[in-house]
């Protein structure tokens, strides 16, 4: 466990470094680029023949956004506990909704 734990603070180093190096002008732009990817991905695995294949590409897509986010996150100084907190409230929300459906 302490090895997976070592992994993903380095990780979080790295992704901090390449956050200072280009700024969040740069990465908020790639950002909104890496999500245009994610959705074209997941257009064309919905009519692929090619399930396996598509379903590599969304995996990588989510990969390159997950990646910016942290960024953009780091560079906001947005925490994981705020994240969090709003999750929680939009999916409780969302179980209200969908009780009166």
């Amino acid at each position: 466990m302490k090895h997976i734990s070592q992994h993903l603070d380095h990780r979080e180093q790295r992704i901090k470094k390449i956050a200072i190096h280009y700024g969040y002008d740069r990465q908020s732009i790639k950002l909104i680029e890496e999500m245009a990817e994610l959705q074209q991905a997941i257009c064309k695995h919905r009519e692929s023949t090619d399930k396996v294949k598509t379903l590599e590409n969304i995996k990588s897509e989510i990969a390159d956004v997950y990646v910016v986010f942290e960024q953009v996150k780091y560079l906001l100084n947005i925490k994981d506990e705020d994240i969090e907190e709003i999750k929680d409230y939009k999916i409780n929300r969302q179980l209200l909704r969908m009780k009166s459906e």
